[in-house]
């Protein structure tokens, strides 16, 4: 009783200005390690995560995507996520078509698009755009055949499941992507084996828990309310931590 006629005390004596200012979260973002076939770090995958307990936090794409934009690029500072190595950002639909990708300079990212993104007119229009842009685009989960391989003129990264299909048909991608200028990236791969069979089979880039498994960085970035406005960047930037998964 005497705790909460405290607290109510407490907040009665606060301006209606610190009242109403919103919190901020810590922001973590965990990264992937994608290399090349010496084993040399070539960039970084990252992903948004609501908190440090993995799946267990379901957060919107939409959101995710934001929060890796605003949060991890200019709180946590795209250069220390990632040691200056590029950073590979997942891009949901509507920030494709909406020109998210925008807020960052061409050089500074590459954008994977989900196979789970419907290819259409507009999506088309974007990636068209992006890649005149200057933009550097990439296909996440890539299976031949899918409506993704409409998207091929405008990618500059492929990415594969090397676990959901057989040497021959990585060799036969790897081969049709070449002659594009494409880069295949081989993800999960957990095996020296795997790794092997990637990379005679024509990959350039490497993912998976062979190499590195994931690890999240955190700091204090966003106010509560929000993940998706972009705050200003200050001069330090704040310090984070770095925990493996």
């Amino acid at each position: 009783m005497y705790g909460n006629g405290a607290d109510s005390v407490r907040r009665d004596a606060m301006s209606p200005e610190a009242r109403t200012q919103p919190s901020h979260v810590m922001i973590h973002v965990t990264r992937q390690a994608i290399l090349d076939a010496r084993g040399l770090v070539n960039a970084y995958e990252l992903l948004y995560r609501g908190g440090l307990r993995d799946a267990a936090d379901a957060v919107d794409d939409d959101v995710a995507g934001a929060c890796v934009l605003t949060g991890a690029v200019l709180d946590l500072r795209i250069d220390r996520l990632t040691d200056g190595h590029t950073p590979f950002i997942n891009i949901t639909r509507s920030m494709l078509v909406n020109g998210a990708a925008t807020l960052l300079r061409p050089n500074v990212a590459v954008f994977e698009i989900g196979a789970d993104i419907e290819v259409d007119p507009e999506v088309i229009a974007a990636c068209r755009s992006l890649q005149s842009g200057g933009y550097r685009l990439a296909l996440d989960h890539f299976t031949p055949g899918s409506p993704a391989g409409r998207l091929l003129p405008y990618v500059a990264f492929v990415k594969v499941d090397v676990r959901a299909m057989s040497t021959d048909t990585l060799a036969d991608i790897a081969k049709r992507l070449a002659a594009r200028r494409v880069t295949l990236v081989a993800e999960h791969v957990d095996t020296h084996e795997a790794f092997e069979s990637a990379r005679d089979a024509g990959c350039g880039l490497f993912q998976g828990q062979y190499f590195r498994r994931p690890e999240t960085r955190s700091g204090a970035g966003l106010p509560r309310r929000s993940c998706s406005s972009a705050p200003a960047r200050s001069s330090g930037g704040p310090r984070y931590g770095v925990s493996r998964s």
